[in-house]
């Protein structure tokens, strides 16, 4: 089965590491692909860029330039409507940056221009929706932890940095229903949902669903496989 689109979705899972952003977004993806929609991924951390790790503003920089870019680059001539899913998009390095800034990590020049450049015209209203992830910072460095051999703590995976970014966040989502680039912001908080992956998706699902309704498509219900991974 396939579905058509008449246009295409872009939907933004921001947030704090380990807080089950990427788990819940792969599961959606799982579903979307399986009841026949077009899906496309953008995973827009830092583990995997090309470039040095040592210099925060940089690397910031350098991801804050490869979101704008994909988000630019889904409006290609000739590319057929897809939805498409973006792990830490514009929002994100927002939230990143303002933490960084906070914490005398970043000059605020560095900041101006990250915030400058996710809040270009261009950027209206790209992302439908963009839901913002937080946890504890307890729970996300026991998650950070779990199945490796060491317990301490790094630059961005450390207690300070992620109370920081959790404070951003929650601030960001009491302040902002919408952004430049997001059309709607969600908060899902995922220590209340306590490790619940297929819950947590559902309902992070179900906005997903209305805006694909707007289009005229319909999706199946979700199956009941008990709530956890």
């Amino acid at each position: 089965m396939h579905v058509q689109l008449s246009e295409s979705v872009r939907i933004e899972f921001a947030g704090m590491p380990k807080s089950g952003k990427t788990t819940v977004m792969d599961v959606l993806s799982h579903y979307l692909r399986r009841v026949g929609l077009p899906v496309a991924e953008f995973h827009g951390g830092g583990r995997y860029a090309p470039i040095g790790k040592s210099d925060l503003g940089r690397l910031n920089l350098y991801l804050a330039c490869e979101a704008v870019r994909y988000c630019v680059s889904t409006h290609a001539e000739g590319s057929a409507p897809r939805i498409h899913l973006l792990d830490r998009g514009p929002v994100d390095r927002t939230l990143f940056t303002r933490t960084l800034l906070s914490m005398g990590r970043v000059t605020p020049a560095h900041a101006e221009t990250v915030e400058r450049l996710v809040d270009i015209p261009e950027l209206r209203d790209e992302i439908a929706v963009c839901f913002v992830f937080t946890t504890s910072p307890k729970v996300s460095l026991a998650r950070e932890a779990a199945n490796k051999l060491t317990t301490e703590q790094g630059r961005v995976m450390s207690d300070a940095f992620l109370t920081g970014l959790r404070g951003t966040a929650l601030r960001f989502t009491e302040e902002h229903t919408r952004t430049n680039c997001a059309q709607r912001v969600v908060a899902v908080d995922t220590e209340a949902m306590n490790g619940r992956i297929t819950q947590t998706a559902r309902q992070v699902l179900e906005p997903i669903t209305a805006l694909l309704r707007e289009q005229g498509v319909h999706l199946p219900p979700p199956a009941d496989n008990g709530g956890r991974p």
